[in-house]
């Protein structure tokens, strides 16, 4: 993850820690999160059109994961678990 930053820990990746964001969007609810930021910075609604053809579905895929590799997912990524407020297990 130190040479594809598509890897990395979000955490490590933001200029200062989570906590001091005033809000944070997450991708994966994005079509919700990034209306309401952007009428928070300009005030107005704002349309957003959310295209995702590149999409992974990743949440579908956590359930065919073993529970050894899932803690070895949480051990690696638990700074942005934490930091993020995702919850460790599956919806």
């Amino acid at each position: 993850w130190r040479d594809d930053a598509h890897w990395a820990r979000q955490a490590d990746l933001m200029a200062m820690p989570p906590a001091q964001f005033d809000e944070i969007a997450r991708f994966e609810t994005i079509a919700e999160d990034l209306p309401r930021i952007l009428r928070r910075i300009f005030g107005t609604r704002i349309a957003i059109r959310h295209v995702s053809p590149h999409a992974t579905c990743a949440s579908d895929l956590v359930q065919s994961q073993s529970s050894t590799d899932l803690a070895r997912i949480y051990r690696i990524y638990e700074a942005d678990f934490d930091a993020l407020g995702y919850s460790r297990h599956a919806a």
